[in-house]
């Protein structure tokens, strides 16, 4: 919006060379939508009789910061991982937010935000960053809280038909809610997850030998010491 006077239909408004489209007009106010730009430029009317004039504020084109990724994109439950976001169009006092939570920004250059993850719970959120104008950018990468790894101590049931249906419970600590379970590379069916136990019955397999494995949702998995054995 530029205010000001004896302004007239029709009237013309360029952002340095460049013609702005018109909105509306009136006398003491014109609203123009900018041209594609950068930098700081002048802005000035010109009426239809050729008389002009120029504001005496200069009008500044800001890029949009980019995120282009993450190092790394996993990180403890505790907070306190330093990440390093890469991209374009950083400014400094830029902020960053994990999910809804403020980092700590270490530094910032304009191609590097270096920032230090807050606590929050486990699970993935996005990563954005904002310059002091209020323009954002948002990785395209999440980054993944995780928390202690699964550690497998012991699988009750080592054998069963080939067929699957075979119920076993596999002991250990630090398992999450929805965690899978795979026999080989066969996932198995969960029927109950706690911190220190898994229940679940096997898939039909081919005869023979296969690794049994937890993974968290956070993506940290443990296999255990025991491998179960398809009976024919």
């Amino acid at each position: 919006t530029i205010t000001g006077t004896n302004f007239q239909a029709g009237a013309v408004v360029r952002f340095g060379g460049l013609a702005a489209t018109m909105v509306s007009a009136s006398a003491t106010s014109l609203v123009a939508r900018t041209p594609a730009g950068s930098g700081a430029v002048t802005v000035s009317v010109t009426n239809p009789d050729g008389n002009g004039a120029q504001a005496a504020q200069s009008y500044s084109y800001v890029a949009v910061p980019e995120v282009t990724g993450l190092t790394p994109t996993k990180g403890p439950t505790a907070g306190g991982t330093d990440v390093t976001i890469t991209g374009r169009d950083f400014v400094s006092g830029a902020t960053v937010r994990f999910g809804s939570l403020s980092a700590t920004v270490v530094s910032v250059s304009a191609t590097t935000v270096v920032a230090r993850t807050p606590a929050q719970i486990v699970g993935t959120v996005t990563v954005t960053v904002q310059n002091p104008n209020g323009q954002t950018g948002q990785s395209p990468q999440s980054f993944t809280y995780q928390g202690p790894a699964p550690s497998i101590t012991g699988v009750s049931k080592v054998n069963g038909p080939a067929s699957g249906g075979t119920d076993l419970t596999i002991s250990g600590s630090n398992f999450q809610a929805g965690a899978t379970v795979r026999f080989g590379t066969v996932a198995g069916t969960v029927s109950s997850v706690a911190v220190s136990g898994i229940v679940v019955r096997t898939p039909a397999q081919a005869p023979g030998t296969v690794a049994v494995s937890v993974t968290n949702p956070d993506g940290q998995s443990a296999q255990a010491t025991q491998s179960f054995t398809y009976q024919g």
